[in-house]
């Protein structure tokens, strides 16, 4: 097994979850958690995102033995399994190194609850290279390249969102209203107002800068799809 690939992969697939204010949300928040702790967490899982690589290998083992469950690793794909209650637990403040110590009879407790396992899954094969195994990330992968923001994306988006809401208002009654108003053609504004009806995924990745390389403003102009498992199909997106 190529434990040096495989730690820098989880590493990195870690990383860019940590960095999602809405995946970490999601992840570890509650309904009745007041703004403050929300921030708290956000905030917590950014820094970490950004100081796990380059963490002390002692501190490192003590946060993944704190709230990693399991790690599973296929042929076509690696399952990171977490506790979503010990990771919370650690974004506010728990030290990892306090958690590792409980970490075998928590995880116990918690290793059949569903409900607290949250599943980090990345897409990548084991291949043979000579005498070694290696793993391939597939090339459409989007979690695993660097933040890229597409300014000209974002505010297509926006736009969208924006022309979306002046409709629903009633603050104009056509698509070609608007045309007229910014003096383009109401083709341009009926394929750029689809950005209203991205899949929420599609446009947090495009907020982050984590949209794959064939997700241009050409590529908008060209029209989306409405149904959003064909806009993920299209835009080479995975199913979240």
């Amino acid at each position: 097994m190529p434990a040096a690939e495989l730690e820098s992969l989880v590493m990195r697939r870690l990383s860019t979850f940590l960095a999602s204010r809405t995946a970490v949300l999601d992840a570890v928040g509650a309904s009745d958690d007041s703004a403050p702790i929300r921030k708290v967490l956000t905030a917590a899982g950014r820094a970490l995102g950004v100081d796990l690589p380059k963490l002390p290998t002692s501190e490192l083992r003590g946060f993944l033995l704190a709230t990693v469950t399991r790690i599973t690793l296929a042929e076509q794909w690696l399952n990171v399994t977490f506790s979503r209650r010990s990771l919370r637990a650690v974004l506010l403040g728990a030290p990892p190194t306090q958690g590792a110590g409980n970490r075998s009879r928590e995880a116990r407790a918690h290793e059949h609850d569903e409900e607290d396992l949250l599943h980090l899954r990345i897409e990548a094969t084991l291949q043979r290279s000579g005498s070694e195994i290696r793993l391939v990330v597939a090339p459409g992968v989007a979690d695993e390249r660097p933040a890229r923001r597409d300014e000209s994306l974002i505010k297509a988006v926006a736009r969208g969102y924006v022309w979306y809401e002046r409709l629903v208002s009633g603050e104009v009654d056509s698509l070609r209203a608007i045309a007229e108003e910014l003096r383009v053609t109401e083709r341009y504004v009926s394929r750029i107002f689809r950005c209203a009806f991205l899949a929420p995924d599609i446009v947090e990745a495009i907020l982050e800068g984590r949209q794959p390389p064939n997700l241009t403003v050409e590529k908008l102009r060209l029209g989306a799809p409405l149904l959003w498992t064909e806009q993920r199909k299209s835009f080479r997106f995975r199913s979240p």
